[in-house]
C-alpha cells in the first residue's frame, strides 16, 4: 500500500522442490509406513485427487520403486522395493538441501530489509504470526541487533516460540515497538482490526510476502 506500508519481497517458494517430486516423496513415505493403505486414503493423506493418486502409484510401479501385492478380500497392498528405498532417500536428501537453501534466501532477504529499517531508526519490533517464516524472521532480528518486544498470533496464542510465549493480538496496544513484522498472509478484516480496533498506525506494518 505504498511507501507507508513496506513489504519484504521474495519469490523463491518454488525453489524447495517441484510439486511432482514432492508428491512422489510423500507417497513413498506413506507407502513405507503403511503398505495396506488404499488409494482413496492415500489421496486424502497426500492431498491429491483419487485419479492422480492412481497415476502416481502406476508410475512408481513402472519405475520399479513399488510392487503391488494382493491381500485378502481382493484388496491391493503396496511394497516399497529396494530401488524405491533408494529413491525415497534421494528425494529426502534433495528436499532437505533445497529447504536449507530456501530458508537461507528468505533469511537474507528479511535481514537486508531489517537493516534498512534499522538505518531508519527502527529498534524494537513485534512479530505477527508464529509459523516457519516467523522463526526465520526471529533469526534475522537477532542478526541485525533489533529487540523483539513480543510475538502475537490470534490462532496460536499460548504456544511457545523460541523462548517466548505467543500472545493474543489484543496485547498490541500495551507493547512498546517501532514496527510490526507480519510474517503470514492476513485477511482484510484482520488488517482492519489492527488499524481500527487496536489503533495501530498502518505505517508500522511491515509485511513479509
Amino acid at each position: 500500500m505504498g511507501s507507508a506500508h513496506p513489504t519484504i519481497n521474495y519469490n523463491i517458494r518454488n525453489d524447495i522442490m517441484d510439486d511432482k517430486s514432492l508428491k512422489t516423496l510423500e507417497i513413498l513415505e506413506e507407502l513405507s509406513s503403511n503398505g495396506h493403505v488404499t488409494q482413496r486414503e492415500l489421496s486424502h493423506k497426500v492431498g491429491i485427487a483419487l485419479g492422480l493418486a492412481n497415476f502416481y502409484i502406476k508410475r512408481l510401479v513402472q519405475k520399479g520403486y513399488v510392487e503391488v501385492i494382493y491381500l485378502e478380500r481382493n484388496r491391493l497392498g503396496y511394497l516399497i522395493t529396494p530401488q524405491g528405498v533408494v529413491e525415497k532417500s534421494r528425494l529426502t536428501y534433495s528436499y532437505i538441501q533445497r529447504s536449507y537453501g530456501y530458508v537461507r534466501k528468505v533469511r537474507i532477504s528479511i535481514r537486508e530489509r531489517l537493516k534498512v529499517l534499522s538505518r531508519e531508526g527502527v529498534r524494537t519490533v513485534v512479530i505477527y504470526g508464529g509459523g516457519d517464516i516467523a522463526e526465520v524472521t526471529y533469526l534475522a532480528i537477532q542478526e541485525v541487533g533489533m529487540k523483539l518486544a513480543g510475538v502475537v498470533d490470534g490462532s496460536r496464542a499460548g504456544r511457545p516460540f523460541l523462548g517466548y510465549t505467543i500472545q493474543p493480538v489484543s496485547v498490541l496496544p500495551g507493547l512498546s515497538y517501532d514496527r510490526i513484522i507480519v510474517t503470514e498472509p492476513m485477511m482484510v478484516q484482520d488488517i482492519g482490526s489492527l488499524l481500527h480496533e487496536y489503533g495501530i498506525d498502518e505505517g508500522k506494518l511491515v509485511r513479509v510476502e
